[in-house]
Protein backbone atom coordinates (compact mmCIF):
# COMPACT_ATOMS: atom_id res chain seq x y z
CA UNK A 1 0.00 0.00 0.00
CA UNK A 2 2.83 2.41 0.87
CA UNK A 3 4.51 1.72 -2.46
CA UNK A 4 1.23 2.37 -4.28
CA UNK A 5 0.64 5.63 -2.40
CA UNK A 6 4.14 6.79 -3.35
CA UNK A 7 3.54 6.36 -7.10
CA UNK A 8 3.09 9.85 -8.61
CA UNK A 9 1.69 8.76 -11.98
CA UNK A 10 -0.60 5.76 -11.54
CA UNK A 11 -1.67 3.82 -14.60
CA UNK A 12 -3.94 0.82 -15.21
CA UNK A 13 -1.16 -1.60 -14.29
CA UNK A 14 -0.51 -0.05 -10.87
CA UNK A 15 -4.24 0.22 -10.09
CA UNK A 16 -4.82 -3.40 -11.11
CA UNK A 17 -1.86 -4.52 -8.99
CA UNK A 18 -3.37 -2.76 -5.96
CA UNK A 19 -6.78 -4.32 -6.57
CA UNK A 20 -5.21 -7.77 -6.87
CA UNK A 21 -3.20 -7.34 -3.64
CA UNK A 22 -6.42 -6.57 -1.76
CA UNK A 23 -8.10 -9.58 -3.37
CA UNK A 24 -5.31 -11.96 -2.41
CA UNK A 25 -5.61 -10.92 1.21
CA UNK A 26 -9.38 -11.38 1.24
CA UNK A 27 -10.12 -7.67 1.62
CA UNK A 28 -13.20 -7.48 -0.59
CA UNK A 29 -14.33 -4.10 0.74
CA UNK A 30 -10.91 -2.60 -0.01
CA UNK A 31 -11.05 -4.05 -3.52
CA UNK A 32 -14.29 -2.18 -4.15
CA UNK A 33 -12.97 1.01 -2.53
CA UNK A 34 -9.87 0.86 -4.71
CA UNK A 35 -12.04 0.33 -7.77
CA UNK A 36 -14.12 3.40 -6.86
CA UNK A 37 -10.93 5.45 -6.43
CA UNK A 38 -9.65 4.14 -9.77
CA UNK A 39 -12.90 5.25 -11.42
CA UNK A 40 -12.67 8.69 -9.78
CA UNK A 41 -9.12 9.03 -11.11
CA UNK A 42 -10.46 8.60 -14.63
CA UNK A 43 -8.96 5.16 -15.22
CA UNK A 44 -10.98 2.71 -17.29
CA UNK A 45 -11.13 -0.86 -15.94
CA UNK A 46 -9.88 -3.59 -18.25
CA UNK A 47 -10.34 -7.37 -18.31
CA UNK A 48 -7.90 -7.87 -15.42
CA UNK A 49 -9.71 -5.27 -13.31
CA UNK A 50 -13.11 -6.85 -13.86
CA UNK A 51 -11.90 -10.34 -13.01
CA UNK A 52 -10.66 -9.00 -9.67
CA UNK A 53 -13.85 -7.01 -9.00
CA UNK A 54 -16.05 -10.01 -9.76
CA UNK A 55 -14.01 -12.23 -7.44
CA UNK A 56 -14.52 -9.67 -4.68
CA UNK A 57 -18.28 -9.54 -5.34
CA UNK A 58 -18.43 -13.34 -5.28
CA UNK A 59 -16.57 -13.39 -1.97
CA UNK A 60 -19.00 -10.90 -0.40
CA UNK A 61 -22.05 -12.84 -1.61
CA UNK A 62 -24.10 -9.64 -1.89
CA UNK A 63 -26.81 -10.10 -4.55
CA UNK A 64 -27.60 -6.39 -4.85
CA UNK A 65 -23.94 -5.48 -5.23
CA UNK A 66 -23.47 -8.21 -7.84
CA UNK A 67 -26.40 -6.95 -9.90
CA UNK A 68 -25.16 -3.36 -9.64
CA UNK A 69 -21.69 -4.28 -10.87
CA UNK A 70 -23.18 -6.31 -13.73
CA UNK A 71 -25.42 -3.39 -14.74
CA UNK A 72 -22.40 -1.07 -14.81
CA UNK A 73 -20.47 -3.57 -16.94
CA UNK A 74 -23.35 -3.78 -19.43
CA UNK A 75 -23.61 0.01 -19.54
CA UNK A 76 -19.92 0.38 -20.34
CA UNK A 77 -19.86 -2.56 -22.79
CA UNK A 78 -17.44 -4.60 -20.70
CA UNK A 79 -19.03 -8.05 -21.15
CA UNK A 80 -17.10 -9.02 -24.26
CA UNK A 81 -14.47 -11.37 -22.86
CA UNK A 82 -15.32 -15.03 -22.30
CA UNK A 83 -13.29 -15.09 -19.07
CA UNK A 84 -15.16 -12.06 -17.69
CA UNK A 85 -18.55 -13.55 -18.57
CA UNK A 86 -17.55 -16.86 -16.99
CA UNK A 87 -16.58 -15.00 -13.82
CA UNK A 88 -19.97 -13.22 -13.94
CA UNK A 89 -21.71 -16.59 -14.20
CA UNK A 90 -19.72 -17.89 -11.23
CA UNK A 91 -20.63 -14.81 -9.22
CA UNK A 92 -24.35 -15.24 -9.86
CA UNK A 93 -24.19 -18.97 -9.17
CA UNK A 94 -22.51 -18.47 -5.81
CA UNK A 95 -25.02 -15.78 -4.81
CA UNK A 96 -27.91 -18.16 -5.56
CA UNK A 97 -29.01 -16.79 -8.93
CA UNK A 98 -28.52 -19.63 -11.42
CA UNK A 99 -31.04 -18.19 -13.88
CA UNK A 100 -29.05 -14.98 -14.35
CA UNK A 101 -25.94 -17.10 -14.87
CA UNK A 102 -27.81 -19.12 -17.50
CA UNK A 103 -28.92 -15.97 -19.33
CA UNK A 104 -25.31 -14.79 -19.55
CA UNK A 105 -24.23 -18.24 -20.74
CA UNK A 106 -26.79 -18.34 -23.56
CA UNK A 107 -25.70 -14.90 -24.80
CA UNK A 108 -22.01 -15.77 -24.67
CA UNK A 109 -20.19 -16.11 -27.99
CA UNK A 110 -17.29 -18.54 -28.36
CA UNK A 111 -17.93 -20.52 -25.19
CA UNK A 112 -14.80 -22.29 -23.94
CA UNK A 113 -14.50 -25.34 -21.68
CA UNK A 114 -14.38 -23.21 -18.54
CA UNK A 115 -17.66 -21.48 -19.43
CA UNK A 116 -19.42 -24.78 -20.14
CA UNK A 117 -18.07 -26.36 -16.96
CA UNK A 118 -19.04 -23.38 -14.82
CA UNK A 119 -22.63 -23.48 -16.08
CA UNK A 120 -22.96 -27.26 -15.75
CA UNK A 121 -21.68 -27.12 -12.16
CA UNK A 122 -23.99 -24.20 -11.36
CA UNK A 123 -27.10 -26.03 -12.58
CA UNK A 124 -26.11 -29.18 -10.69
CA UNK A 125 -25.55 -27.20 -7.50
CA UNK A 126 -28.96 -25.51 -7.75
CA UNK A 127 -31.00 -28.70 -8.16
CA UNK A 128 -31.28 -28.61 -11.96
CA UNK A 129 -29.41 -31.85 -12.58
CA UNK A 130 -31.25 -32.86 -15.74
CA UNK A 131 -30.62 -29.47 -17.32
CA UNK A 132 -26.94 -29.79 -16.38
CA UNK A 133 -26.70 -33.22 -18.05
CA UNK A 134 -28.40 -31.86 -21.18
CA UNK A 135 -25.90 -29.01 -21.26
CA UNK A 136 -23.02 -31.48 -20.97
CA UNK A 137 -24.39 -33.34 -24.00
CA UNK A 138 -24.60 -30.07 -25.95
CA UNK A 139 -20.99 -29.36 -25.04
CA UNK A 140 -19.86 -32.75 -26.36
CA UNK A 141 -21.92 -32.37 -29.54
CA UNK A 142 -20.32 -28.98 -30.08
CA UNK A 143 -16.86 -30.54 -30.11
CA UNK A 144 -15.68 -29.22 -26.73
CA UNK A 145 -13.67 -31.96 -25.00
CA UNK A 146 -14.53 -32.27 -21.27
CA UNK A 147 -11.81 -32.42 -18.62
CA UNK A 148 -11.84 -33.90 -15.10
CA UNK A 149 -13.60 -30.81 -13.68
CA UNK A 150 -16.40 -31.03 -16.23
CA UNK A 151 -16.91 -34.68 -15.32
CA UNK A 152 -17.21 -33.78 -11.63
CA UNK A 153 -19.97 -31.38 -12.67
CA UNK A 154 -21.94 -33.86 -14.77
CA UNK A 155 -21.55 -36.72 -12.25
CA UNK A 156 -22.70 -34.39 -9.48
CA UNK A 157 -25.70 -33.48 -11.64
CA UNK A 158 -26.52 -37.16 -12.16
CA UNK A 159 -26.27 -37.72 -8.40
CA UNK A 160 -28.60 -34.83 -7.54
CA UNK A 161 -31.13 -35.89 -10.20
CA UNK A 162 -30.97 -39.63 -9.49
CA UNK A 163 -29.87 -40.40 -13.06
CA UNK A 164 -28.21 -43.76 -12.44
CA UNK A 165 -27.81 -44.99 -16.02
CA UNK A 166 -26.42 -41.66 -17.20
CA UNK A 167 -24.02 -41.57 -14.24
CA UNK A 168 -22.69 -45.02 -15.09
CA UNK A 169 -22.29 -44.00 -18.74
CA UNK A 170 -20.32 -40.86 -17.96
CA UNK A 171 -18.23 -42.64 -15.34
CA UNK A 172 -17.23 -45.25 -17.94
CA UNK A 173 -16.61 -42.72 -20.71
CA UNK A 174 -14.16 -40.75 -18.58
CA UNK A 175 -11.45 -43.39 -18.89
CA UNK A 176 -12.59 -45.36 -21.94
CA UNK A 177 -13.35 -42.39 -24.21
CA UNK A 178 -11.30 -39.50 -22.82
CA UNK A 179 -8.49 -41.24 -20.93
CA UNK A 180 -9.28 -39.39 -17.68
CA UNK A 181 -8.56 -41.38 -14.52
CA UNK A 182 -11.25 -40.92 -11.83
CA UNK A 183 -10.26 -39.00 -8.70
CA UNK A 184 -11.77 -39.11 -5.23
CA UNK A 185 -14.37 -36.52 -6.34
CA UNK A 186 -15.56 -38.62 -9.28
CA UNK A 187 -15.80 -41.76 -7.15
CA UNK A 188 -17.57 -39.75 -4.46
CA UNK A 189 -20.26 -38.60 -6.90
CA UNK A 190 -20.86 -42.15 -8.15
CA UNK A 191 -21.01 -43.60 -4.64
CA UNK A 192 -23.51 -40.94 -3.61
CA UNK A 193 -25.64 -41.57 -6.73
CA UNK A 194 -25.67 -45.37 -6.39
CA UNK A 195 -26.19 -45.28 -2.62
CA UNK A 196 -29.21 -42.99 -2.89
CA UNK A 197 -30.65 -45.31 -5.54
CA UNK A 198 -30.17 -48.38 -3.35
CA UNK A 199 -27.44 -50.07 -5.41
CA UNK A 200 -25.43 -50.80 -2.28
CA UNK A 201 -23.85 -54.02 -3.54
CA UNK A 202 -22.47 -52.15 -6.53
CA UNK A 203 -21.13 -49.46 -4.21
CA UNK A 204 -19.37 -52.03 -2.02
CA UNK A 205 -17.70 -53.56 -5.06
CA UNK A 206 -16.66 -50.13 -6.32
CA UNK A 207 -15.12 -49.24 -2.96
CA UNK A 208 -13.26 -52.54 -2.83
CA UNK A 209 -11.80 -52.10 -6.32
CA UNK A 210 -11.05 -48.38 -6.46
CA UNK A 211 -7.30 -47.61 -6.49
CA UNK A 212 -7.57 -44.63 -4.14
CA UNK A 213 -8.15 -44.25 -0.42
CA UNK A 214 -11.76 -44.02 0.73
CA UNK A 215 -12.86 -40.62 2.01
CA UNK A 216 -15.14 -39.89 4.95
CA UNK A 217 -17.72 -38.57 2.49
CA UNK A 218 -17.78 -41.85 0.57
CA UNK A 219 -18.50 -43.85 3.70
CA UNK A 220 -21.09 -41.27 4.71
CA UNK A 221 -22.88 -41.51 1.36
CA UNK A 222 -23.08 -45.27 1.66
CA UNK A 223 -24.32 -45.08 5.26
CA UNK A 224 -26.95 -42.58 4.15
CA UNK A 225 -28.05 -45.00 1.42
CA UNK A 226 -28.35 -47.75 4.03
CA UNK A 227 -30.52 -45.45 6.13
CA UNK A 228 -32.75 -44.50 3.18
CA UNK A 229 -33.32 -48.12 2.17
CA UNK A 230 -33.41 -49.67 5.65
CA UNK A 231 -30.33 -51.82 5.08
CA UNK A 232 -29.00 -52.13 8.61
CA UNK A 233 -27.13 -55.31 7.60
CA UNK A 234 -25.01 -53.47 5.04
CA UNK A 235 -24.59 -50.47 7.35
CA UNK A 236 -23.32 -52.77 10.08
CA UNK A 237 -20.74 -54.31 7.77
CA UNK A 238 -19.39 -51.08 6.33
CA UNK A 239 -19.75 -49.24 9.64
CA UNK A 240 -17.52 -51.79 11.32
CA UNK A 241 -14.86 -51.32 8.65
CA UNK A 242 -15.07 -47.53 8.84
CA UNK A 243 -14.93 -47.56 12.64
CA UNK A 244 -11.70 -49.57 12.49
CA UNK A 245 -10.14 -46.83 10.34
CA UNK A 246 -11.67 -43.93 12.33
CA UNK A 247 -12.23 -45.24 15.88
CA UNK A 248 -12.53 -41.78 17.44
CA UNK A 249 -15.14 -40.41 15.01
CA UNK A 250 -18.27 -40.53 17.14
CA UNK A 251 -20.49 -39.72 14.14
CA UNK A 252 -19.95 -43.27 12.86
CA UNK A 253 -21.60 -44.72 15.95
CA UNK A 254 -24.34 -42.09 16.06
CA UNK A 255 -25.33 -42.86 12.46
CA UNK A 256 -25.22 -46.60 13.15
CA UNK A 257 -27.42 -46.12 16.21
CA UNK A 258 -29.93 -44.11 14.17
CA UNK A 259 -30.08 -46.77 11.45
CA UNK A 260 -30.64 -49.52 14.01
CA UNK A 261 -33.42 -47.45 15.61
CA UNK A 262 -35.18 -46.93 12.27
CA UNK A 263 -35.39 -50.68 11.66
CA UNK A 264 -36.37 -51.42 15.25
CA UNK A 265 -33.14 -53.11 16.37
CA UNK A 266 -33.20 -51.60 19.85
CA UNK A 267 -30.78 -54.10 21.32
CA UNK A 268 -28.21 -53.05 18.71
CA UNK A 269 -28.92 -49.40 19.54
CA UNK A 270 -28.12 -50.09 23.19
CA UNK A 271 -24.98 -52.04 22.28
CA UNK A 272 -23.72 -49.22 20.07
CA UNK A 273 -24.25 -46.60 22.76
CA UNK A 274 -22.58 -48.81 25.33
CA UNK A 275 -19.59 -49.21 23.02
CA UNK A 276 -19.35 -45.44 22.67
CA UNK A 277 -19.34 -45.09 26.43
CA UNK A 278 -16.63 -47.73 26.79
CA UNK A 279 -14.49 -45.92 24.21
CA UNK A 280 -14.92 -42.60 25.96
CA UNK A 281 -17.08 -41.19 23.18
CA UNK A 282 -20.30 -40.87 25.18
CA UNK A 283 -19.62 -37.22 25.92
CA UNK A 284 -19.67 -36.52 22.16
CA UNK A 285 -23.15 -37.91 21.45
CA UNK A 286 -24.82 -34.57 21.93
CA UNK A 287 -22.10 -32.56 20.21
CA UNK A 288 -21.37 -34.66 17.15
CA UNK A 289 -23.85 -32.92 14.85
CA UNK A 290 -21.05 -31.44 12.77
CA UNK A 291 -19.43 -34.86 12.38
CA UNK A 292 -22.74 -36.46 11.42
CA UNK A 293 -23.34 -33.80 8.77
CA UNK A 294 -19.81 -34.32 7.47
CA UNK A 295 -20.33 -38.08 7.31
CA UNK A 296 -23.77 -38.02 5.70
CA UNK A 297 -23.67 -34.86 3.58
Amino acid sequence: VQVFDAIPQRNEVSWNAMVEVCNRHGRSDEVLETFAAMHSAGMKPDKVTWLSILRACTSKGDTGLSQGVHAYMEKTNCCRHVAVCTSLMDMYSKTGNAQSALQIFHCLKGKDLMAWTSMISSLAKHGQGRDAVQLFKQMEYGGVVPDHVAFVGVLSACSHAGMVDEGRKYSDSMLNLYGIRPTVKHYGCMIDLLSRAGHLGEVERMMQLMPIQHSVRMWGSMMNGCKIHGRADVAERIGRGFAELNPQLSATYVVMSNIYAEVGRWHAVEQTRRLMWQMGLKKNIGSSGTEVRMLCS
